[in-house]
């Protein structure tokens, strides 16, 4: 089966499509809920919400990184990860767009610390045969 993804991030419009795949995926409101509460959340960071779509351009999943701390240090905190269950297991694959540090390394968000910026400001597409991730063969 060759599957095309497209991931990209999630726009006003997506809000209910996204709701509705976190909660089919985790077969319960509680996940989808988190999801709507954090978009009024400090840590909410436009763009970092992902949305992966099938090649008819229907939503299929959803990914969200939030801004965190881990002590006194800058982080970003990935989850819900969540697929719709007839895509689950089905060997597809959409890579998010990889973030890529920025900034020189000082250690003081602000003030030239090493940032993460997400690279969501062009959609990408894969297939899953791209998978970096190798697959089992066999049935061992």
């Amino acid at each position: 089966m060759n599957t095309t993804w497209t991931t990209r991030a999630e726009t006003g419009a997506d809000r209910h499509a996204v709701h509705d795949i976190v909660r089919a995926a985790f077969g319960r409101p509680a996940e989808a809920d988190l999801v709507d509460a954090l978009r009024d959340d400090p840590g909410w960071l436009d763009g970092l919400s992902l949305l992966a779509t099938d090649a008819h351009g229907t939503p299929v999943g959803h990914a969200l990184l939030t801004r965190a701390h881990i002590d006194d240090v800058p982080a970003l905190c990935l989850g819900p990860v969540a697929v719709l269950p007839r895509h689950q297991r089905a060997g597809t694959s959409a890579p998010a767009p990889a973030p890529r540090p920025s900034g020189p390394r000082t250690g003081r968000p602000g003030r030239g610390a090493s940032t993460m910026s997400w690279c969501s400001d062009t959609p990408r597409t894969t297939r899953a045969s791209d998978s970096p991730v190798p697959r089992p063969t066999g049935s061992g």
